[in-house]
């Protein structure tokens, strides 16, 4: 630090400003960092004396306070407004609860503290008070399990860490005790599992209003509650993106192309969104946009050939006449040249693309209850209905009566 200051050639009042704003981080960096028994030192007293550091001669407990939706509110980690209010939260703090306290700001956007336990939970509302009135936004804070072995410090910070992470399910302004996760999280994850292929199919089948519901009602089952996998609802929205791209299959368009392009990120969803909301709002906007995309891209490479050959199909699928040959006839293009063109452009031989959109408009009857399963085959071009429910079961794998009882569920 003294080469970079030095470097800097800032006045000896910059350098002494530096310091005093430095000085909660170097505290906090050199405490956490405290290996067990460093306690009994002939130099740790020194040491504690040099930063200004006095240890709760009571039970402490190590908390993390954080600004709720810190990402949405800072879109950029360093930006002076943000680190303003971080520098308030840390002046604030240290006024309320005045002895043997250490508060510091950690470099992911978080103040942490090592504070004397009697009338925590009341010094926490305080704070959270006063900042709300002064900021007009709120903070969540996270409590670890108390003690006097200054050797746990380390292990105290990291309950702490993993407490706040439930502030995503509890929700703005809550107050996360490590000791109440494993009590309340009773309930596993797999109460809360997720059908990715129920959702895939809303999303390729049905519209952005009824996707957006499904996924409203599968985030609400984790709202206001404790979670005891809190990345699941993370794996969850990776899981159902990378399904998505799979099942569009274009290889020139991929979820991370996709999103680089924009300047983003797939793990923003991991990183950058603090709570279900956000999440859910992020996962919506990917979604669709990536979906727009490659259904864009797949019409913009089209030839002429190809694309009066596409749509020919998309209004003649439904005739089982239909072959490479008759389509061939109606584009003016010979056979074989045109069912190589199609290949290179769609990725797929002309008569797998008539049979895959032949299955996913037979998908679309199929969510009629009223639809009988010989209607949906004899509307799609299958005059033989074991043909269909074979061509069926080998494109989506299973037969068309489970498929529709499954999308009823939906």
């Amino acid at each position: 630090m003294y080469k970079r200051l030095n470097n800097c050639k800032l006045s000896e009042t910059a350098i002494e400003e530096y310091l005093c704003d430095s000085l909660p981080h170097m505290q906090g960096r050199y405490f956490f960092n405290l290996p067990v028994g460093h306690e009994n030192s002939p130099d740790f007293k020194e040491k504690m004396e040099f930063y200004k550091l006095k240890i709760p001669e009571n039970d402490f407990v190590v908390i993390i306070i954080e600004i709720d939706n810190y990402h949405k509110h800072f879109k950029n980690n360093l930006s002076e407004n943000g680190f303003s209010y971080l520098k308030f939260i840390l002046e604030t703090a240290n006024n309320i609860f005045v002895n043997d306290t250490l508060f510091y700001h950690n470099i992911n956007d978080s103040v942490i503290g090592i504070c004397d336990v009697r009338d925590i939970y009341q010094k926490i509302k305080l704070l959270q008070s006063q900042f709300s009135k002064a900021k007009g936004l709120t903070l969540s804070a996270s409590v670890s399990s108390s003690g006097k072995n200054h050797g746990r410090i380390l292990t105290m910070r990291n309950e702490a860490m993993l407490a706040i992470k439930q502030r995503v399910f509890l929700g703005s302004e809550s107050i996360i005790y490590y000791k109440n996760i494993k009590e309340f999280c009773k309930e596993s994850c797999k109460n809360h599992v997720c059908d990715i292929d129920k959702v895939l199919a809303l999303i390729l089948n049905k519209g952005k209003k009824d996707t957006a519901a499904e996924i409203d009602k599968i985030f609400a089952k984790f709202e206001n509650t404790m979670v005891c996998d809190h990345e699941y609802v993370n794996k969850m929205c990776l899981e159902i993106l990378f399904a998505l791209e799979k099942a569009l299959g274009n290889h020139e368009i991929t979820m991370n192309k996709f999103l680089n392009k924009q300047g983003k990120s797939i793990f923003e969803i991991i990183s950058k969104t603090d709570s279900l909301e956000h999440k859910k709002e992020w996962l919506l906007e990917t979604i669709f946009a990536f979906k727009a995309s490659v259904y864009n891209k797949k019409q913009i490479i089209m030839s002429p050939s190809v694309r009066a050959a596409t749509d020919y199909i998309k209004n003649n699928y439904m005739k089982n006449s239909i072959s490479l040959e008759a389509v061939a006839r109606v584009v003016g293009k010979n056979p074989a040249y045109l069912c190589n063109l199609f290949k290179i452009e769609t990725g797929k031989n002309l008569a797998k693309y008539i049979t895959e959109l032949r299955v996913s408009k037979s998908k679309e009857l199929l969510s009629n209850p009223n639809c009988k399963i010989y209607e949906a085959a004899a509307q799609v071009g299958y005059i033989d209905v074991s043909h269909f429910t074979k061509t069926f079961k080998k494109h989506i794998g299973m037969k068309p009566s489970e498929y529709r009882k499954l999308i009823l569920k939906v």
